[in-house]
């Protein structure tokens, strides 16, 4: 089983440059809609990336739930800048759309097949630099992502993958809600 780099301390995030350099390029930097609580983080991620000369968009999405539109419409959105990289800016919802994201980049159908049929699995994705913003994790640093398919009954489906699990994850204590 891969396991990723986790960093866990003030000032950490300075080391995102460092890492993201490795792969370069353009990122796709997912967050929930309601970015104020972490505008503050937000920006220092987006300082951080232009200090390193990594080009960037954002793609902000419900936190709630994790849908498939909303992968789909940001897996749309990283084919057509040619993204090499997924930064993950949030926990839970956040975190399992930017792992769809990683897988859907590279594939011609819906990134739904993968949670939908066992038989087809996943065989690249993107890498995922994930900045959690809360402390209690869940399957965020995991190979594991969760998607709500029935609004109705909230049934789950999921996807596990070692191409998933983030290729380094940043917990802040500078930036982290308690």
């Amino acid at each position: 089983m891969k396991q990723n780099k986790f960093l866990v301390g003030n000032n950490v995030l300075d080391h995102l440059c460092t890492e993201c350099a490795l792969i370069g390029g353009t990122a796709i930097i997912v967050t929930e809609k309601n970015i104020t609580p972490f505008i503050g983080l937000y920006a220092r991620v987006l300082s951080l990336l232009n200090i390193c000369g990594i080009e960037h968009i954002t793609y902000q999405c419900d936190k709630q739930e994790a849908r498939f539109c909303d992968a789909e419409n940001a897996i749309a959105l990283a084919k057509n800048k040619r993204v090499n990289l997924v930064i993950a800016l949030g926990c839970e919802s956040i975190m399992d759309i930017s792992k769809a994201i990683a897988v859907g980049y590279y594939v011609n159908h819906a990134v739904s097949v993968f949670y939908n049929d066992d038989k087809t699995v996943p065989n690249n994705a993107l890498p995922i630099f994930n900045i959690l913003t809360n402390s209690f994790l869940k399957n965020e640093n995991s190979s594991i992502s969760f998607f709500s398919c029935d609004i109705e009954d909230k049934t789950l489906k999921n996807l596990s993958s070692d191409y998933i699990l983030p290729k380094v994850s940043f917990l802040d204590l500078d930036y982290v809600v308690a």
